[in-house]
Formats: C-alpha cells, sequence, structure tokens
C-alpha cells in the first residue's frame, strides 16, 4: 500500500519535473514527460536525451543536495535535473557524475520514511566538483 508521505513527495516530485519540462519546451525543445508511476526509469525526455529529475525542497534552508543513493543507482537516465527554491534554481549535470560524487561523499545520513541512505552534499561543493548547467529563474 501506498503511504500518505510518499503521494506527498511524489506530488511535489511532478512539480520539479513539470518545471523542468517546461523549461526546456520554452527554449523550443522537444519534450516528452513519463507517465506518473512509481519507479520509472527516468522523468523526462529532451531532445532524445533521458533526464532525471529531483526536488530537493530543503536545499535552500540546509544549504546541502540530498542525493539519495538508490534512486541514483536505479535511474537509467543520462542526465539529472536537481531543482530548489529561493530563487528557483536547476542544477543540470551527468546523472553518472552525480553519482560517482554522491557514493564517495564521507557525510551520508538516513533519509525519508524507508530510511534511504543519502549523501548531503553543499551546494557549493556540487557546483565546484561537477560544474553543472545552473539555471535561475525568478
Amino acid at each position: 500500500m501506498t503511504s500518505l508521505q510518499f503521494v506527498r513527495d511524489n506530488q511535489r516530485g511532478r512539480i520539479g519535473q513539470h518545471y523542468v519540462a517546461e523549461m526546456f519546451k520554452s527554449w523550443g525543445a522537444s519534450v516528452k514527460e513519463v507517465e506518473d508511476k512509481f519507479f520509472p526509469d527516468y522523468d523526462i525526455e529532451v531532445n532524445g536525451k533521458t533526464v532525471e529529475v529531483k526536488y530537493d525542497i530543503r536545499a535552500a534552508e540546509t544549504q546541502n543536495l540530498c542525493l539519495e543513493l538508490d534512486a541514483l543507482w536505479h535511474s537509467k537516465a543520462q542526465w539529472l535535473a536537481i531543482v530548489t527554491d529561493n530563487p528557483r534554481t536547476v542544477y543540470f549535470t551527468p546523472l553518472q557524475e552525480v553519482l560517482r560524487l554522491a557514493q564517495s561523499w564521507p557525510n551520508k545520513k538516513s533519509v525519508g520514511e524507508r530510511g534511504e541512505v543519502a549523501a548531503l552534499v553543499p551546494v557549493k561543493d556540487f557546483v565546484s566538483r561537477l560544474n553543472p548547467q545552473v539555471l535561475i529563474t525568478n
């Protein structure tokens, strides 16, 4: 049975996913959003490239990105887009590079209702180590 927390998290994630999809559409890209299901291989397809989208609603508060290892391992996406708020920002980089950083990061914590292991990477370190494309909007 699906928990109420999972439903809430999924709804928030869809907001981030739709935001990234609309951003690419506004630039003229061909975008397909994956149908809402529990564990898709990726979230959107942009010009034939697959993208996993994560919406980190606490990043502005904690100044860390929460990189859940299990989610990164299971995604079949080529790219990762992490959406944060205040201001709305998208960090866009190859998913495998993020996975390597997350696996090697020393600060890990159990997060969420299922206690998933996540690397808590300061945003400034994520940017300096991976040099993602950083997209900021108002």
